[in-house]
């Protein structure tokens, strides 16, 4: 039997852009911000993620992710939360509990 979906195989591939090393800050928006200190040394460096175990690092990673993209969301639509949660393709009260659960308030 014939599948209706391409393979992952005959998809077309886009390369992700990309800086040259010394070209990426801090400030820049395609950079993660956020560190976590590691819990061994207190490093903070962006790699100290990469030192936690699997079971700690991945819910800090989503978590820092999240945060960080519902920001995104929020100043590219001027904090017009139905507008972000549209774009983003997910439920506006969900996109409200991410706020929440990240401490963003909601701007009037």
């Amino acid at each position: 039997m014939q599948s209706n979906y391409a393979s992952h195989a005959d998809a077309p591939r886009t390369p992700a852009p990309t800086l040259p090393r010394d070209e990426i800050t801090r400030a820049d928006p395609r950079r993660a911000t956020h560190t976590i200190a590691d819990p061994l040394t207190g490093d903070e460096s962006d790699d100290a993620l990469l030192r936690l175990p699997f079971k700690q690092a991945r819910p800090a990673a989503i978590d820092a992710f999240e945060e960080r993209y519902v920001l995104h969301l929020l100043e590219r639509t001027q904090h017009n939360v139905s507008k972000a949660a549209r774009l983003a393709g997910i439920d506006r009260n969900y996109l409200y509990r991410m706020m929440k659960r990240h401490g963003i308030a909601r701007k009037e």
